[in-house]
């Protein structure tokens, strides 16, 4: 009698939890509550289907709380595979509108918008992000951006943030547009003693006005991040709210990378928010030291303090085919790397070097011309990222 009631409660418990979804995804709106119940109970019903898809249909749903993919303490869940899918990355937006928080010892932050964190790393994670608008516009009236302090971390509020990776998996974030990050709009930020987030794709993203870097990725002490691609990434603009040295465009620590179709166009330098008087320096691409083996492919940089940068013991890079213009200071800074080879592309209308190679760098093989050398540069249009979605904010000032 005893197995008869606890069997009977098991499959109430278990149908009504997924009873909202359908044969091919979990959709939000057959949920109650507010829009944040809506997205929780749909990500906890989808766990439990054979599809593992959550669904947002068309419109602007508010967001006031962090949506996060798996409980970050919970260590009974330690396997994730969940696709979290939007019916159109135009018209699907989800409009962050989440309260700064306060830190055990008393700092203020601006939190995320997708959290992805398990203490100790998850054993399985398969993650898909598809098909959304994020405007993050708001958090720029929140006092924590306007006065930020020694105890305000104005930086924080990621629109993406993986804190944790994982012993087998994958992530993708493809078709979205991210508006306004303070912090980065996709952070990979497993650095530290944790464990590695390898084979990431970024696939038809556009980040317009970061806070810092709009793509910004770290390793673990125990080892390097494998395995990124990136196809068609667009950034305008990044790091208008860096207290740092500098930010990035595009700020890669992964071995064995690849990135085709990247545009950047953005800023040299802002002034310090924490700093008043200090510049804050903007890369269109920095390759982290220790970096070893990647290809950076039909990149259309323009602007920033330099095009690129590869930091020192980067080694096995390639850059090919890609077009660095108005740097304020050098197109290609190679410090202290080795193995480096710049082929068919060019650079021009730079503050200074159009490529500059410093102290011991060895096996420099660059092949990059100018504008006024044969053959040509190669034609813009060739260039950058093809994902052009069509937003009045996307278009950069002048066009």
């Amino acid at each position: 009698m005893r197995f008869f009631i606890f069997f009977v409660l098991s499959f109430f418990y278990s149908a009504t939890s997924y009873a909202n979804c359908g044969a091919s995804n979990c959709n939000v709106l057959n949920f109650a509550g507010t829009f944040d119940q809506q997205i929780e109970s749909a990500i906890a019903a989808a766990k439990q289907t054979s599809h593992k898809t959550v669904y947002i249909p068309n419109g602007k749903h508010q967001i006031t709380r962090t949506i996060n993919i798996s409980d970050p303490i919970d260590q009974n869940e330690k396997s994730v595979v969940l696709k979290i899918i939007g019916q159109s990355t135009q018209y699907t937006t989800l409009s962050y509108n989440i309260s700064p928080g306060v830190t055990s010892d008393n700092t203020s932050f601006i939190q995320p918008l997708f959290n992805v964190e398990k203490v100790n790393g998850f054993q399985l994670l398969d993650l898909l992000i598809d098909r959304l608008s994020i405007d993050m516009q708001i958090t720029k009236s929140y006092s924590i951006y306007l006065n930020p302090s020694e105890n305000a971390v104005s930086t924080s509020g990621h629109a993406i943030r993986v804190r944790d990776g994982y012993t087998s998996g994958r992530m993708k974030f493809s078709n979205l547009v991210i508006s306004s990050p303070p912090g980065y709009g996709i952070g990979i930020q497993n650095n530290g003693n944790r464990i590695n987030a390898d084979n990431v794709v970024i696939q038809s993203v556009v980040i317009v006005d970061a806070g810092s870097d709009a793509v910004d990725t770290k390793a673990p002490n125990r080892g390097a991040n494998s395995n990124l691609r990136i196809f068609d990434l667009k950034v305008l603009n990044a790091g208008l709210n860096d207290d740092s040295a500098g930010a990035s465009g595009l700020d890669i620590r992964y071995d064995d990378f690849y990135v085709r179709g990247y545009t950047f166009e953005g800023n040299a330098v802002v002034e310090s928010r924490l700093t008043p008087g200090r510049l804050v320096t903007i890369n269109g691409v920095s390759i982290r030291p220790f970096t070893r083996g990647g290809t950076l492919y039909k990149m259309d940089i323009r602007g920033g303090n330099h095009g690129v940068v590869l930091d020192d013991n980067n080694s096995d890079i390639i850059i090919k085919t890609s077009l660095i213009r108005n740097s304020r200071i050098y197109g290609v800074w190679i410090r202290n790397a080795d193995d480096i080879e710049l082929k068919d592309g060019c650079v021009y209308s730079t503050g200074r070097d159009f490529v500059r190679i410093e102290d011991d760098s060895e096996n420099i093989n660059n092949k990059f011309a100018n504008r006024s050398d044969s053959p040509p540069c190669p034609s813009r249009s060739s260039l950058g990222s093809k994902f052009n979605p069509y937003f009045p904010q996307l278009i950069p000032p002048g066009k």
